[in-house]
């Protein structure tokens, strides 16, 4: 592990962001663990930290983009903060629920042609990552890379790889646990 990584680890155990207990992840899947990084932004400093280390890997190992897109109400703090610190424009794609099913999946604005980088807080299985980019491709944009901040290991990069995406990371679970995940 980096010592970014280490850092980033030290940051997330500290403030608490990673649970033990019993979970139930989004598409059914039982953990021992849940990363919650929801109050990450209560904490400016380490927000700051974790936001300029994902600027860093989007400016150093994706390449040039035009927009970045972060999914649902979790990464739109650190889209918001990214984009901010990248100087580029950003949307977020809604989590499509029953009442707002017919509503417009955009906040903000995204052109055709462009090259657009999903970005999301947490990547487990990928499905969200994959529906993202089916609305993100549905109107017009180009999608091949998704940055995390952690990746639970659970499939999410075999999956967006089907697909022509690239995932990338910041740090995985297992390297916040040190090793110690017993279950996924």
């Amino acid at each position: 592990m980096t010592g970014e990584a280490a850092r980033l680890a030290s940051i997330l155990r500290n403030r608490g962001m990673i649970k033990r207990g019993s979970y139930m992840l989004h598409l059914g899947n039982s953990s021992e663990y849940y990363v919650d990084l929801r109050a990450l932004p209560s904490y400016p400093d380490d927000f700051d930290e974790v936001t300029s280390a994902l600027a860093r890997l989007l400016s150093e190992e994706v390449g040039g983009f035009d927009r970045l897109v972060g999914i649902g109400d979790g990464a739109a703090p650190l889209t918001v903060a990214v984009s901010l610190k990248l100087q580029k424009p950003y949307a977020i794609v809604k989590k499509m629920e029953a009442e707002n099913s017919f509503r417009d999946p955009l906040l903000g604005e995204l052109r055709a042609g462009e090259r657009a980088i999903l970005l999301d807080d947490v990547a487990s299985t990928g499905v969200t990552l994959a529906c993202a980019a089916s609305i993100v491709r549905a109107l017009g944009a180009r999608v091949d890379t998704a940055v995390v901040l952690v990746d639970r290991d659970l499939g999410a990069r075999e999956l967006l790889s089907t697909l022509g995406i690239r995932l990338r990371s910041l740090i995985s679970l297992s390297e916040i646990l040190g090793g110690a995940q017993r279950s996924p």
